[in-house]
């Protein structure tokens, strides 16, 4: 039975201060004459120790969103931009990408980073296949130990051939190998380095050694066309291609690649879809895909869309502005990540310049907010860049500067990005005076007033030894 306890047994003051003061206010239990006179002075603390946890709070914000430099040991890859990466099991893959001159050209090197030991290693590669050089293509992870890459550009013509490295047996596997060749033919600098003219040609081969025969010819009747710069994700065990650039034209198409049977087919999506474009920047949940920005031959984007994987569907995000905040510019050859809520968009180049801001966009209110990320040792702004988010940070490095092609590596915190707000006191503020909730009831000048024994006798002194004396 619920105790009834009339307050008179307590020799207290029968006026019990507001009952929503309980948890505002910490002294308001902690002796036996509780007086509504001291309700401005536990006011005044109040508001100081709110003060003081805002400025404890703008201080891990602060702290968290800092840049820092990565300071890695072990084999660091040399310069480059255009690489492909991926992240499998807290080790960042990547592969190839362009070294900025003639002397190195396009690269089909394959490195890993182990983001616990700070260690850059050359990845063993025990097969005598492997990919040829390239750069702007894409990596992903398929099944718990296979990292698939698909196309690119070598310098002489944009590729469609299909590889699977399998981490575990540590070997290169093609699937299928370019289709007939397609050189250069002009349309300008990519990424604007100096000497990487669509025509600009170098010594490196136009896909794989492996001969037609080898490769069955029903897998390539519905590939998608030559490419560089497009959308790469895996789904439901199948490797979804969309957009890029494949020498003259600007693609929308989309395909799938079925890691069981080998095959390719065409995806006839719906709703709104984005128009064709290359080098937009994407990131991929269990659900959707979303993309951002890209450079469609002759405007740099700056739209935003989301691709349901489950239903085929493609629907034009909102860009509504927080506050005073932007939505991020037009860009191509950008980054963007999801943590959290959030989708992160860094970098990139607007035709111009090359980037070094940052965005996010809620997908729980739908705003766009610039992050100040100024403070620590921020990188220079860059496209083509390497960008990945491991655990609470986001790791930048590679990419071209202008001037420079780069491999440094900085991390940016994220952990304090968003600090949802406590909803401590909205809780406890519901075990008050409820009749439901209640285990105890005082009597105050004829008026039940409900409470709980387990929070008074651990709130105050006074109550302790009534509510928790041994039976």
């Amino acid at each position: 039975m619920m105790p009834f306890i009339d307050v008179d047994d307590f020799e207290v003051d029968s006026r019990l201060p507001e009952s929503h003061a309980i948890f505002e206010n910490a002294d308001i239990l902690n002796n036996s004459n509780v007086r509504s006179g001291s309700s401005s002075n536990n006011a005044q603390n109040t508001n100081r120790d709110r003060h003081q946890g805002d400025a404890h709070n703008e201080g891990i914000m602060r702290q968290s969103l800092t840049w820092s430099i990565v300071k890695p040991i072990g084999t660091i890859p040399p310069p480059r931009s255009g690489a492909a990466s991926v992240v499998v099991q807290g080790i960042l893959y990547i592969f190839g990408g362009y070294g900025g001159g003639a002397s190195s050209g396009r690269l089909d090197d394959f490195y890993s980073y182990n983001f616990t030991s700070g260690e850059w290693k050359e990845v063993e590669v025990l097969s005598e296949e492997r990919p040829a050089c390239r750069e702007n293509n894409g990596v992903v992870i398929g099944e718990s130990d296979n990292v698939y890459l698909f196309g690119g550009y070598n310098g002489a013509a944009w590729l469609n051939d299909l590889w699977c490295y399998s981490i575990k047996t540590k070997r290169w596997t093609c699937l299928q190998e370019s289709s007939d060749s397609i050189e250069s033919n002009g349309g300008g600098a990519i990424d604007g380095i100096t000497g990487r003219g669509f025509g600009v040609r170098d010594s490196s081969s136009s896909g794989t050694t492996l001969s037609s025969s080898q490769i069955s010819a029903n897998r390539r009747e519905k590939a998608p066309s030559r490419r560089f710069g497009y959308v790469s994700v895996v789904h439901d065990n199948k490797l979804v291609v969309f957009a890029g650039f494949d020498g003259s034209r600007w693609l929308q198409d989309m395909y799938s690649f079925d890691f069981k049977s080998k095959t390719w087919a065409e995806v006839h999506a719906t709703g709104q879809l984005p128009s064709a474009r290359s080098c937009p920047a994407w990131a991929k949940n269990e659900t959707y895909v979303y993309i951002h920005g890209g450079y469609d031959g002759v405007q740099r984007k700056s739209d935003f869309f989301r691709f349901n994987l489950k239903t085929l569907e493609w629907k034009e995000m909102p860009s509504h502005l927080n506050g005073s905040g932007n939505s991020p510019s037009a860009r191509y050859f950008h980054s963007c990540c999801l943590y959290s809520n959030q989708l992160i968009v860094y970098g990139g180049y607007s035709g111009s310049l090359r980037l070094s801001d940052m965005y996010a966009f809620d997908f729980d209110t739908d705003l766009w907010s610039q992050i100040d990320c100024s403070y620590g040792t921020p990188p220079k702004g860059r496209s083509s860049l390497v960008a990945q988010i491991y655990e609470n940070s986001l790791y930048v490095g590679f990419g071209y500067d202008g001037d420079t092609v780069l491999n440094d590596f900085y991390k940016f915190r994220l952990r304090a990005i968003r600090l949802p707000p406590s909803t401590l006191l909205n809780d406890f503020s519901k075990l008050l005076n409820n009749p439901q909730l209640s285990d105890v009831t005082f009597l105050i000048e004829d008026q039940e007033i409900h409470a709980n024994r387990s929070i008074l006798a651990v709130r105050s002194e006074f109550f302790t030894p009534s509510f928790l004396a041994e039976e």
